[in-house]
């Protein structure tokens, strides 16, 4: 019987559509922590606004996904995870900027532009939502990693 042959380390076996994906991932990480950074030395009523919505937001989907673990089960794609809670979490950021109406741009004072007001408005949301995403994203997946290494060896 021969044993299995190794196909190299972890890196070999992530392949090149992974391996994007981690760099893409670490990549936001970095302009996460910078945008973090900025919000945090703002101390604006717009950066406590902008906190506000992403403090509900996080901890939404951190409940849902502890419920997810402890009621409904799990499943095992980290990357799959991160990528579900990325796009969630701008999603439902963007709806909370709009509900607290956080002003980014000065709206215009003639009828003509404010389609491309909303227009701007909408991208400069997505564009702070995705880059405010990334740091609470993996944090929640550290978490919730960390929850199923404990439950795994609970039940082994």
């Amino acid at each position: 019987m021969r044993s299995r042959k190794k196909s190299g380390g972890w890196l070999s076996q992530l392949g090149m559509v992974g391996m994007g994906a981690v760099i893409l991932t670490a990549a936001l990480f970095v302009i996460g922590i910078f945008a973090w950074m900025y919000l945090f030395s703002v101390g604006e009523s717009v950066s406590a606004k902008a906190l506000t919505v992403e403090a509900i937001v996080y901890g939404l989907i951190f409940v849902l996904s502890m419920i997810g673990i402890f009621v409904t089960g799990y499943e095992d794609d980290t990357m799959k995870y991160i990528g579900h809670c990325y796009r969630g979490g701008i999603l439902l950021t963007v709806i909370g900027f709009y509900i607290t109406k956080l002003p980014v741009l000065a709206s215009p004072e003639k009828a003509q532009g404010e389609y491309i007001y909303y227009g701007l408005q909408l991208i400069i949301y997505v564009i702070l939502a995705a880059a405010l995403a990334m740091v609470p994203v993996l944090i929640i997946a550290g978490i919730r990693h960390i929850i199923l290494d404990i439950f795994d060896l609970i039940t082994r």
